[in-house]
């Protein structure tokens, strides 16, 4: 039926025909069964889809009862590409059975798919593997080839060839998730790599990055204690994380930018994570760079009063966000040390008109902020302040509808609150003495 369909078209549409590369470049992007529909439009749509250059398998597309469907599926189309003697530029496979282990059909099917796909890659190829299993392990000829100039890999585990090196001499972007690592897969150089993003990756302790092209850095809820970047081109470093890492960090020659996002699960704040934190912000605000530190605390006791104020360094932020979803005692305290770890050139809050819940106790905060900083800022009950420092601060108001920051007054707050919905953000600008 289809067949006629295709044939019918063609008689009526002869001469009219799209060129099959452009086919494929508005097949690339469909989704695979979008494309796969595409091909009863005409016989040019069915070739350019049987010779599409960018790849897509998704094992969701054959319920759980059909997986043997999708290995023949997977089977049959690279035979195809074998036979025709087909490049492939693009590769994306999505696997979510349970039972994707070392000896199950899908884990083999996939091994033998890769090796494949690389003998039929083009140089500059781009790659995307979802497995969603923790027992599979990505082939060691994955990590040895020289074509791929992108590489995502989500839920599996990546073990460092033994005796051998990683290559990819070409490699511009990395994206890493939900990875298990045995050894530290970045020792070895990556001479092109600019963009390298780690998400809730595990298996290792400590993070060796060398790369003089690398521009942009993501490491988020990864289980690392210590780091060592060579980054001397870096643009933007972003890392997420429920403690301080230790950063040990190459001098970078041009400005950039860095998110810092930390979330405090203890009950109390310590020493220790103050000194922490302290180390991290004087390295990042050592070199050119703009720094933004944001802090969630989830405790309800408070800092820890034995922790000790004196003798730190005052390394300068660019701005600080301070986030207290839950009742927390010891506010001055908690200010007056953190002011004492670093001085934030802006901190960023969020006020919500209408709160409740967590809400209630973020506005707070706010309302703390105002008081201190504002009304009386060098007045605290146990000596030195370092707001004594502030010289100057004032309060802005983002406004949505003009994109930018608006002097505010703390009595017209609840005014700005009226009638909207969703939070309002809103900041303290600090002038310090120095």
């Amino acid at each position: 039926m289809e067949e006629k369909r295709r044939r019918e078209i063609d008689d009526g549409e002869r001469g009219n025909q799209l060129p099959v590369p452009a086919i494929q470049h508005i097949q690339s992007f469909l989704g695979g069964r979008q494309a796969a529909r595409t091909s009863v439009i005409s016989k040019s749509w069915y070739v350019a889809w049987l010779t599409r250059p960018n790849l897509y398998f998704n094992q969701r597309c054959f319920d759980e009862y059909r997986s043997l469907r999708f290995v023949e599926f997977v089977k049959k189309t690279m035979k195809r590409y074998e036979e025709s003697d087909l490049n492939i530029n693009g590769f994306n496979i999505r696997l979510f059975s349970r039972y994707l282990h070392c000896t199950s059909d899908e884990s083999i099917v996939s091994t033998e798919l890769i090796k494949k796909i690389l003998r039929l890659c083009v140089n500059g190829a781009d790659c995307k593997f979802e497995f969603m299993s923790s027992c599979y392990v990505l082939p060691s000829e994955l990590l040895a080839t020289e074509k791929l100039q992108s590489l995502s890999v989500l839920g599996c585990k990546i073990n460092r060839p033994v005796g051998g090196r990683v290559e990819f001499s070409i490699l511009k972007s990395i994206r890493l998730e939900y990875i298990s690592m045995d050894g530290d897969l970045f020792k070895d150089a990556f001479p092109c790599l600019e963009d390298l993003t780690l998400l809730c990756c595990h298996g290792y302790k400590q993070l060796e990055i060398s790369s003089t092209n690398l521009k942009w850095l993501t490491i988020e809820d990864n289980r690392i204690i210590k780091v060592n970047f060579t980054i001397p081109n870096i643009r933007r470093f972003v890392f997420a994380g429920s403690c301080s890492p230790l950063l040990l960090l190459t001098a970078v020659s041009k400005e950039w930018e860095c998110d810092i996002s930390l979330k405090y699960l203890h009950h109390k704040l310590n020493e220790s994570w103050f000194h922490k934190l302290t180390d991290l912000s004087r390295k990042l605000s050592a070199s050119m760079c703009k720094v933004s530190l944001s802090i969630v605390f989830f405790g309800h006791n408070g800092v820890d009063r034995r922790a000790s104020c004196s003798g730190w360094t005052k390394p300068k932020l660019d701005n600080l966000t301070l986030s207290v979803p839950s009742p927390f005692f010891g506010y001055d305290f908690l200010l007056e040390t953190l002011f004492v770890s670093c001085h934030p050139r802006f901190v960023t809050q969020y006020w919500f008109p209408d709160p409740c819940g967590e809400e209630k106790a973020n506005n707070k905060w706010v309302k703390f902020l105002f008081k201190r900083l504002l009304q009386d800022k060098g007045s605290v009950s146990y000596g030195y302040s370092e707001r004594s420092l502030i010289r100057e601060t004032e309060v802005e108001i983002f406004d949505d509808g003009l994109d930018e920051w608006q002097p505010l007054a703390w009595r017209t707050l609840l005014e700005h609150g009226e009638g909207r919905k969703g939070k309002r953000k809103i900041r303290f600008r600090l002038e310090w003495e120095y």
